[in-house]
């Protein structure tokens, strides 16, 4: 029998496995230190005589667990594998039309850290290897504009089915469709998050924002004197920068519109990013009945002031109506700049809610329904296509044309009322701010005269994060270390690649008394998904798992996880792992000679008011009287080891001692001689309610903090932020260290579930 299947497999093919590239992200040589990010594995099948249907290749690694993924063999007989994850274990099989299964490899290969350049998979001819054929040849570099201009344009709250040339039949986006005709749409773009501020720093960085803590949207937060202040966090100094990639160049940048990743300090704000100018947006108070303060009575950055634009009802407050004046804006930089390269981020507001259109706007060439919202939302697009028509048409009245590359793409799906109608619902399932696809795949066109082929419609699934490694490839620029993948070659010759597994995690509600009202567990705080191949797994707002083949007309729709559980687990068992490991905080403890004490260096993101986070530790008592500090952060938290409990205590901003300020949580009492997990989380948007926090030992929840059991008045979201490190392992005067033994502790911007802690 064994015989025979090897007869069967020398009549079949013979195997090679090409390892063409290991390098990271920005093309640097990956070290044990540094993950490697967006290698690539390629099956070659060299001359089959056999009719050869699939490959399933089943990959294990370090950080993403283990996937089963099935790809279709091509004419050419080359299968590109995508991995994310510093060390692979590699399986293959090859699927016959007639379900005849073989086996490429004999034992488990190992692709570790090594310079692996060409591995044989059992090879069972003698033929050699041959190149595969190229459909299309890319452009060479002669024929290319060496430095071409570049014009990225986020649009905001613009859905997947908003365009004409995305299937819409009620919406008029005739600009937008022409450039789709003239350059290249992909229908499976995806956002980074459901919602504007980690979606446009996902853009913004080439990082999925999970991997620096950001889940939901920044928002301003009360304090306990009822005051309010910005959010603290912003784009850190570490985060790759798309702007800095075009500046380094010797670009001209700028910055117009709307930025919302950060800029309580100045080291957040848009100069410190790349962009030599900005333009930005910044509302006044929103009047949503009329749109004042978003569409009119805006203020915007000119220069280094702050120049308020008229309010509705003022004069000349249409002129300067919101998306005609960062249209304007970007047209007059442009006019100033366009001798050399130049890079414009154009960010208009528009058509984020509240709904208004310009007094001047003709409808009478579109016949919308303007009491209605979806009326409005039409009229929006129509206007906002007509502004983007405009700066186009001024490139070309340059003869910037051939020379420039637009990208467009929108940075989340829309709010449901003006898009709930059965037909975008029996196209596309979800609304903003879900994990759906109406909430996070979104419209991508890419125009670039005489080098992105025109007129063709590109499948390979790509995110927000491929966008930053794309651009500066497309450029020459050396592309930073991050997370995204270099899709260029996608651009330039039409080819469509498989994509490693997509990951998504956000909020289920926007705030507690939300939550609380949908009686929301809290141990299930988030929407998550995944998406790998063809299939997608979805946990959503109502508490349900589904998995999707959303290549297929029915969508999310069609629930498949029946059909196919063992993909449910392995997708499953593949979030779990990216969503403790991505989060994971890398720091160097300090250990003080003198006092033994561990430190955690001060990171914004283990601030109260502005993010979600676990603190973990092990911790075994040498002495259960003692009552002594295990870790702290100075006048904000302090878990102690009280006898044979634990407590933890919270501060709040309030006036007062300390012991006035706190609230306590106690743990169940603990065993002696037992080294113990003692782990808290906190939970919520704390712009819309307080915060939960939960204490765990060992995996088990001992206590829990709702925010509706908090005084009157007082806001427990807002213990006060702090630039001091966590000290673990002493007291807080660092004189009496802890009796027993510490582990070094698990620090994660999000907050871990308990099968995760």
């Amino acid at each position: 029998m064994l015989g025979k299947w090897v007869d069967l497999v020398k009549q079949a093919f013979v195997a090679a496995l090409t390892l063409l590239s290991l390098t990271g992200c920005g093309g640097v040589e990956p070290s044990l230190s540094s993950p490697r990010v967006g290698a690539e594995l390629d099956v070659r099948l060299i001359e089959p005589h056999a009719p050869l249907g699939k490959i399933e290749v089943e990959l294990s690694g370090d950080r993403v667990g283990t996937m089963l993924e099935e790809y279709p063999i091509p004419e050419s007989n080359l299968v590109r594998i995508p991995l994310s994850s510093d060390h692979y274990r590699v399986r293959a099989y090859i699927k016959r039309p007639d379900g005849v299964v073989f086996e490429l490899t004999q034992n488990e290969l190992t692709l570790a850290d090594e310079d692996v350049k060409d591995f044989p998979i059992v090879p069972l001819a003698a033929e050699a290897p041959e190149p595969a054929p190229q459909a299309r040849q890319a452009p060479s570099a002669s024929a290319r504009v060496a430095q071409p201009n570049v014009v990225l344009i986020v649009l905001d709250d613009v859905d997947y089915y908003d365009l004409g040339c995305y299937g819409s039949q009620v919406n008029q986006t005739p600009r937008l469709d022409t450039l789709a005709a003239e350059g290249m749409r992909f229908p499976s773009y995806y956002a980074a998050s459901p919602i504007c501020s980690p979606s446009r720093a996902g853009l913004l960085t080439g990082m999925n924002p999970a991997s620096f803590g950001w889940t939901s949207v920044l928002n301003s937060h009360q304090l306990t004197d009822g005051s309010w202040t910005k959010p603290g966090r912003g784009l850190s100094s570490n985060l790759p920068a798309l702007g800095q990639v075009f500046k380094d160049l010797g670009y001209s940048t700028v910055m117009v519109g709307k930025w919302h990743v950060g800029d309580l300090k100045s080291e957040y704000r848009p100069p410190t990013k790349g962009f030599k100018n900005r333009i930005q947006l910044g509302l006044g108070a929103v009047d949503a009945a009329t749109g004042d303060g978003m569409y009119w009575g805006y203020n915007l950055l000119l220069g280094s002031v702050w120049t308020a634009m008229p309010h509705l009802g003022q004069p000349g407050a249409d002129e300067h109506y919101q998306t005609h004046e960062l249209t304007s804006q970007a047209i007059n930089w442009i006019d100033a700049h366009h001798a050399g390269p130049f890079f414009l981020y154009f960010a208009p507001m528009s058509i984020h809610d509240p709904l208004h259109v310009p007094a001047g706007f003709d409808n009478a060439a579109h016949g919308f329904d303007l009491t209605t919202t979806r009326g409005m939302t039409s009229a929006m697009l129509s206007d906002l296509d007509s502004e983007i028509g405009r700066l186009v048409d001024f490139i070309e009245s340059l003869g910037l044309g051939p020379d420039t590359l637009i990208m467009i793409v929108s940075d989340n799906g829309g709010i449901s009322g003006p898009r709930s109608s059965a037909e975008r619902t029996a196209a596309i399932r979800g609304f903003k701010c879900q994990l759906y696809e109406g909430g996070i795949r979104e419209p991508m066109i890419v125009r670039w005269p005489g080098t992105v082929p025109a007129g063709t419609v590109n499948d390979t699934v790509c995110t927000a994060m491929d966008v930053l490694p794309t651009l500066a490839s497309l450029v020459g620029a050396a592309i930073p270390p991050c997370q995204g993948r270099d899709i260029s070659p996608n651009l330039l010759t039409g080819a469509v690649t498989a994509a490693p597994p997509l990951f998504w995690v956000f909020p289920r509600f926007m705030s507690y008394a939300d939550f609380a009202a949908a009686g929301g567990n809290y141990e299930l705080r988030d929407q998550w998904a995944v998406r790998s191949g063809k299939l997608k797994l979805v946990y959503g707002r109502d508490n349900q798992t589904g998995l999707y083949d959303v290549t297929l007309p029915s969508g999310e729709w069609a629930n498949l996880a029946a059909t196919y559980p063992d993909r449910q687990a392995k997708m499953l068992a593949a979030y779990q792992n990216w969503h403790k490991t991505v989060s994971k905080l890398a720091y160097t403890p300090i250990r003080d000679a003198v006092t033994g004490v561990f430190q955690v260096p001060y990171d914004a993101r283990l601030d109260f008011v502005d993010g979600d986070w676990t603190f973990s530790m092990d911790a075994s008592a040498a002495n259960m009287t003692q009552h002594t500090v295990l870790a702290s952060r100075p006048n904000c938290w302090e878990l102690t080891w009280q006898g044979d409990r634990v407590r933890l205590a919270l501060y709040d901003d309030g006036p007062g001692t300390l012991s006035e300020r706190a609230v306590h949580l106690y743990s169940n009492p603990l065993s002696e001689h037992q080294v113990h997990r003692i782990s808290f989380t906190v939970y919520g948007q704390c712009w819309k309610g307080n915060r939960i926090v939960s204490l765990y030992v060992d995996g088990a929840l001992h206590k829990r903090f709702l925010p509706d059991a908090y005084p009157p008045g007082r806001a427990f979201h807002a213990v006060p932020p702090s630039d001091a490190p966590i000290s673990v392992g002493s007291t807080l005067e660092a004189t009496r260290p802890f009796q027993g033994s510490v582990g070094a502790p698990r620090v994660h911007s999000m907050a871990l579930s308990v099968s995760e802690l």
